[in-house]
């Protein structure tokens, strides 16, 4: 019965007769692919999009006004309902106040901040 060191010899062994090619065959590392250069028409696209939002939130935050003073909606296919969600985001200052500076801190260094990226498009 072979043993374990054999076997593994026998796989290491190289063919005498190809061991002049064994560094051709090895497969050379991938590149990565190159990136996809970015059109001026997608960044105007973007640009525009951001102008149309900033547009749609200005006309969301009129008619949230409106309906919390009793606006009606006109008939139609669509309808408006005015839901409230809660969410809590603390800022150093109001942690501060609850807790006392020192406390903040600690609490302020153990929480790893969010990082991501954030795309700025403008004009030259």
């Amino acid at each position: 019965m072979p043993t374990r060191q054999s076997t593994t010899h026998e796989r290491h062994s190289v063919n005498p007769t190809n061991s002049h090619s064994s560094k051709k065959n090895q497969k050379s590392p991938r590149r990565k692919p190159r990136a996809k250069r970015i059109a001026q028409k997608e960044l105007r696209v973007i640009f525009s999009l951001r102008a149309l939002n900033a547009h749609c939130q200005e006309l969301r935050n009129d008619i949230v006004e409106r309906l919390e003073h009793g606006a009606s909606v006109e008939r139609g296919d669509l309808v408006v309902k005015l839901d409230q969600k809660e969410s809590r985001t603390i800022t150093f200052d109001r942690l501060i106040e609850s807790v006392g500076e020192a406390e903040a801190t600690r609490i302020r260094d153990e929480i790893q901040p969010l990082i991501y990226p954030y795309l700025k498009v403008t004009h030259r």
